[in-house]
C-alpha cells in the first residue's frame, strides 16, 4: 500500500489509462480491510476504466465496488453497484467475467433467471471457478425455495468441481452447503 499511495497513484494523478493499477490499489485496499477506502478507489477505477472506452475494466471493478459493499454490511449500495456493473458488463465484458457478475447479482437479487445465466455463460467460457460460483449461488436460491433436489444436484456439482480444480477450500463450502440439503430433507446420515 505504502508504495502504491506515495509513488504510483501520484504519479497516475488524471491518467485515464492507469485503470488496472487503480484497481489493484483498490484490492489491497480491501484484503487490509479498510472498506470505505476500497470502495472508493474502486469507483475511481470503474471511471477511469469509462473515461479509457474500456467497459470490461468497469464492470470488474464495479463488480468489486459491489462485493466490498456487500461484504462490509451494505446489501442496498451492493445490489445498486452491481446493476451498473450489469449495465456495464453486458457487450463489454468477457463470458467469464460476465458469468460471475451475474452470479454475484443473481444471488443478491434472488434472481433465478441470471443464476441460470451465470451457470451457462461459466460453462461455454469454460471456466470452473467462475461455474463454481454461479452453481454455488443458484445452490443456495434454491435451498432457499426448498428445492432441495435441485440444490442438492447443484452443490453436488460443485464438489465435483472443487476437486477436478484443486480447490480444498470451495470444496468444504460446497460440502458444507450439501450439508444442509441433506438435513433440510431428512436424511441425517447422508449430513
Amino acid at each position: 500500500l505504502a508504495i502504491f499511495e506515495a509513488g504510483i497513484l501520484p504519479a497516475l494523478a488524471g491518467d485515464p489509462s492507469a485503470a488496472r493499477a487503480r484497481a489493484t490499489y483498490a484490492a489491497l485496499l480491501q484484503q487490509k480491510g479498510r472498506y470505505p477506502e476500497a470502495r472508493q478507489a474502486f469507483a475511481a477505477a470503474a471511471e477511469a476504466s469509462l473515461n479509457a472506452a474500456d467497459g470490461a475494466g468497469a464492470a470488474r471493478a464495479t463488480f468489486f465496488g459491489a462485493r466490498v459493499a456487500y461484504f462490509a454490511g451494505d446489501a442496498e449500495g451492493a445490489r445498486a453497484l452491481m446493476a451498473e456493473a450489469e449495465a456495464q458488463g453486458r457487450g463489454a465484458a468477457p463470458a467469464a467475467l460476465l458469468a460471475a457478475i451475474l452470479s454475484f447479482a443473481g444471488y443478491l437479487a434472488h434472481d433465478e433467471a441470471k443464476l441460470a445465466e451465470a451457470v451457462a455463460l461459466a460453462e461455454g467460457a469454460g471456466s470452473p471457478y467462475n461455474l463454481y460460483e454461479a452453481l454455488n449461488n443458484r445452490g443456495n436460491f434454491l435451498l432457499q425455495a426448498g428445492r432441495y433436489a435441485e440444490a442438492g444436484a447443484d452443490f453436488v456439482a460443485c464438489v465435483d468441481l472443487c476437486a477436478r480444480m484443486g480447490s480444498p477450500g470451495e470444496r468444504v463450502f460446497a460440502q458444507l452447503n450439501l450439508g444442509v440439503v441433506y438435513l433440510e430433507r431428512g436424511a441425517l446420515a447422508d449430513a
